[in-house]
């Protein structure tokens, strides 16, 4: 293991040098020219934005270039999410290689970044956590509950950031913006799309008014989704659903202070568990509903006042609800009902001040609290005899986390330094009643990440390192899981673990960012080991080996593991005609070191290219993304229904995409994806991705 850690390292290095190489040959005189940059540098085509002199916020929870910030970071702006009209936030990162996307479902879409999913990659909506206690350590579905057709920017920051957002963030962060309101020209606007390989159905409409110092937003979106046709004409049922949403948002500012109130709503109906059913593993296994609210109210105090530099407060309500019912193949005149409810209330302080004029510090406070409601029904179906049994979580059971950080970042010169320090507390306390009665967690962790960034050209190419530390502390399904999960060769009996502590990672990153002329390139590589994973183990209860059947498990903190990669981007666009060339690739390796094994669903070498070419209002693109097999498994891997032994094919899917501007206030895109009707899924996938697609969308607004 460790020779082949020295291979990669001694390749990478390899790659690291020809990406110096690629930047300098674009311009020969470069090292030789007055280098002090343009950041308002016009470009040739006004829809592409360089994603090196995009603003970031999320990265240093302050306003700071990509280039600038000693992080991997990529920016969908909203010029990229309206070509892209995608039907489900997931869908935003299909071409993005860095962020792997396993697809449980239709109505699922789990990122993956640096080898993480679901609970071990945060995700933001407008600043208040999505992530709850009640997260699964696998795939999950709850990035898709955020509304596609609201969304205005989405960052993601790769690499541990728990020292500035807490729990979870050991993969990354993703942060997505929904519009804001008053950024529009357009006081009516709408978004219609259709898909043929879902035979789908989307319609959003929005309202944009600005009146003086007020400004309102309101979208309203619909979406009725069919059985997925994926390659060679195979149509897997039941896969559709419907979805309703509705977001709205008043801005108000006077001075140096803006108010901000929001209301979020999403509601999926009749959303199958495709995997499951295909697989003869359940008879019937539907989410209905799956609903999730949020409000918050924001109060941010924009420019200096005394010592402080900006400060933003946040208050949030969010509720969760989501039921299940199912019948399993094993039990067909069983049909069981679970139905949870997660409100979580959140507060959190943000705040930075000028220590000096190349000194600026950041500091700032969170606080959640998940209230648990859950519930769980059996019924004969035969009889229509009726029992309340156990339900999946303690009902009435309580989740506290807090935290307070510390964030500073000095600039010298040529060089920046950014260092940081993040305490976090968390407890819990839960009734689940015979045979464990009361249980009570409590715990706490310390968490470090420093960074140095220098220029090697100002403006121009950036080289950084970093050391970052991150740590998931352990949720509620951890703590109190009791009873049948998972499916075939893969089901077990989980019963609860109160004495987990928080997994914990330390990682290593170098990377270099060059911007010049009409060329931009990013390339890192990174180290993480991984200390206390919780993944579930073989255990006993009462002495039992097995319970009605199926083994006996229960979380447990596993010992080491480790994750290394690398990412390279390249972008370059010709002056005439307007032409865009694009690439990324991705490989990340992962080792289970305690058990000499492959780490499960690591994504295999993937990537994504493309050209584009624009010509006064309309652009043509062709577009890839493929991936190689992935063969690498772990024994969790081999034993889940989804991968198998053979693991899973690799696939490489050609895609073409027209976008024109009929009117000034109309504009239309059109799609043909897949074009080869390939037959292929994502690693780790329940359900296959479609077949040759035809989409059109309309885009409107007066």
């Amino acid at each position: 293991m460790v020779n082949s850690f020295q291979v990669y390292i001694k390749y990478s290095l390899k790659i690291c040098k020809v990406v110096i190489i690629l930047c300098l040959l674009f311009n020969t005189n470069l090292l030789a020219q007055k280098l002090e940059g343009d950041e308002s540098e016009d470009r040739p085509d006004s829809s592409i934005q360089y994603l090196l002199k995009q603003i970031s916020v999320t990265a240093t929870r302050g306003e700071k270039s990509v280039l600038s910030s000693p992080n991997e970071i990529n920016i969908i702006n909203a010029g990229e999410i309206e070509s892209k009209n995608i039907p489900s936030t997931p869908d935003a990162f299909n071409s993005i290689s860095s962020v792997y996307l396993q697809r449980t479902n239709l109505g699922g879409g789990s990122p993956i970044l640096r080898g993480f999913i679901g609970n071990r990659v945060l995700i933001l909506i407008d600043g208040v956590r999505l992530n709850n206690s009640t997260f699964r350590f696998g795939p999950n579905q709850y990035l898709n509950t955020i509304n596609s057709t609201a969304l205005n920017k989405i960052e993601v920051v790769y690499g541990p950031t728990s020292v500035l957002y807490g729990s979870d963030a050991l993969g990354g962060v993703i942060s997505l913006l929904t519009d804001m309101g008053g950024n529009s020209a357009n006081l009516f606007g709408g978004l219609s799309r259709y898909s043929s390989a879902e035979n789908s159905y989307m319609q959003s409409i929005s309202l944009s008014k600005t009146l003086s110092s007020v400004d309102f937003y309101l979208n309203a979106a619909y979406k009725n989704i069919g059985d997925i046709k994926a390659g060679n004409g195979v149509v897997q049922k039941p896969s559709g659903y419907s979805e309703k949403n509705i977001d709205a948002k008043l801005n108000y500012s006077f001075g140096k202070i803006n108010l901000k109130a929001a209301y979020q709503f999403v509601q999926q109906n009749d959303v199958p568990r495709t995997d499951r059913i295909a697989a003869g593993n359940s008879l019937k296994y539907i989410f209905d509903p799956q609903d999730r609210q949020l409000g918050y109210l924001k109060f941010s105090l924009e420019k200096n006042i005394g010592f402080i530099n900006s400060l933003d407060i946040i208050t949030s309500f969010q509720r969760q609800k989501e039921g299940r019912s199912i019948i399993s193949a094993n039990s067909p005149d069983v049909e069981r009902n679970d139905f949870d409810i997660v409100s979580t209330l959140g507060v959190s302080v943000n705040t930075n001040t000028l220590i000096s004029e190349n000194n600026l510090l950041a500091f700032g406070f969170e606080y959640y609290v998940d209230d648990i409601s859950s519930e769980r029904s059996e019924t004969i179906i035969s009889s229509g005899i009726f029992n309340n049994v156990k339900p999946q979580f303690a009902d009435g059971s309580k989740y506290h986390s807090l935290g307070f950080y510390v964030f500073d970042q000095m600039n010298l010169n040529r060089a920046s330094i950014t260092g940081g320090l993040r305490y976090s507390q968390f407890n819990f306390n839960g009734d689940l009643g015979e045979p464990f009665n009361t249980i009570q967690y409590s715990e706490n962790d310390i968490t470090f990440s420093f960074s140095f960034l220098y220029k090697l050209i100002p403006q121009k190419v950036n080289a950084y390192i970093n050391y970052s530390q991150a740590f998931r502390a352990p949720g509620i399904d951890d703590l109190t899981a009791f009873g049948k999960a998972g499916s075939g060769d893969a089901a077990r009996y989980d019963t609860p673990n109160p004495n987990l502590i928080p997994e914990k990672s330390n990682n290593f990153e170098f990377g270099l960012k060059a911007i010049h002329n009409n060329l931009e390139t990013t390339f890192n590589i990174y180290y993480s080991k991984i200390y206390d994973l919780i993944e579930p183990g073989a255990s006993a209860f009462n002495g039992l080996d097995s319970l009605y059947g199926y083994p006996v498990y229960k979380r447990l903190n596993k010992g080491k593991s480790e994750i290394y990669g690398w990412n390279l981007s390249l972008s370059y666009i010709f002056i005439n005609p307007s032409v865009r060339l694009w690439g990324n690739i991705s490989q990340t390796i992962g080792n289970n070191i305690s058990d000499s094994e492959p780490l499960s669903r690591i994504p295999p070498f993937n990537g994504a290219i493309g050209i584009r070419w624009k010509k006064y209002n309309w652009f043509l693109e062709y577009y890839s993304w493929f991936a190689a097999d992935q063969k690498k498994l772990s024994l969790r891997d081999i034993k889940d229904f989804r991968i198998g032994l053979n693991g899973t094919q690799g696939y490489f899917i050609h895609n073409i995409h027209l976008g024109i501007e009929i009117l000034k206030w109309l504009k239309t895109n059109i799609y043909i994806e897949n074009i080869f009707d390939k037959y292929y899924k994502t690693h780790g996938s329940g359900i296959y991705a479609p077949g040759r697609n035809f989409i059109i969308a309309l885009k409107y607004g007066i």
